[in-house]
């Protein structure tokens, strides 16, 4: 069985600090990959299949005067659940970005998949 995953979009293994809104309520967890496509989610809840979120990601500010964090809006739409005893994974999928901030999104990806 071929286990090889193609993506359109590298990503790099990277913990980062993501809000979600759905269904009226803000949730806080942590991003483990992002890639200019999408992200994985590490959840304390299941979010179902199609479910479409509003995400703020925040990556470190690239910038060597500013410690500040970069706040990245996006879309995105789960397009892949698993569950692992009481804890939560997604895939989801970026549907709206703006062309400034998935810019910022692949020069950040470009920077650390050399690290």
């Amino acid at each position: 069985m071929d286990t090889f995953q193609r993506r359109r979009y590298p990503r790099v293994n990277i913990t980062l600090p993501v809000e979600y809104k759905s269904e009226g309520k803000t949730k806080r967890v942590l991003a483990k990959t992002v890639g200019e496509g999408g992200l994985m989610l590490n959840l304390n809840e299941h979010i179902p299949l199609e479910a479409k979120l509003n995400l703020s990601l925040f990556l470190p500010n690239m910038s060597q005067s500013s410690t500040a964090l970069y706040n990245l809006k996006a879309k995105g739409k789960v397009v892949w659940t698993q569950d692992e005893r009481e804890e939560f994974y997604c895939g989801i999928s970026f549907i709206e970005i703006a062309d400034n901030d998935r810019g910022i999104l692949s020069a950040f990806i470009s920077k650390y998949r050399e690290i």
